[in-house]
């Protein structure tokens, strides 16, 4: 059961009735955390200096490339809408050297 809202009180704040159904979590992470949720990240132990893990990125690239297809379709590429979790801002295309 989730609200509807007509607007935003803040741009950050999360709504969920506005966002549309498809990969709403993963819209959510986007929302919170930009390109770090596509990002993998090194988690040190604090055993050692060398040990550790990779911790996986908090969305899939297989659902970053559905979301990122989705706003070149729907034309919001380029640009990332925070009062609609719309859009796909250039920036979050990940670099390869």
């Amino acid at each position: 059961m989730f609200r509807t809202f007509a607007t935003f009180d803040s741009a950050k704040r999360w709504i969920p009735a506005l966002v549309p159904k498809l990969h709403r979590a993963a819209r959510k992470q986007i929302h919170q955390h930009g390109l770090d949720a596509m990002r993998a990240v090194w988690v040190e132990t604090p055993r050692g200096r060398f040990e550790g893990f990779w911790r996986s990125p908090l969305i899939s690239q297989r659902i970053v490339n559905v979301l990122r297809r989705e706003a070149i379709r729907d034309g919001t590429y380029g640009e990332y809408n925070y009062e609609s979790c719309t859009g796909w801002d250039r920036n979050w295309d990940l670099q390869t050297e």
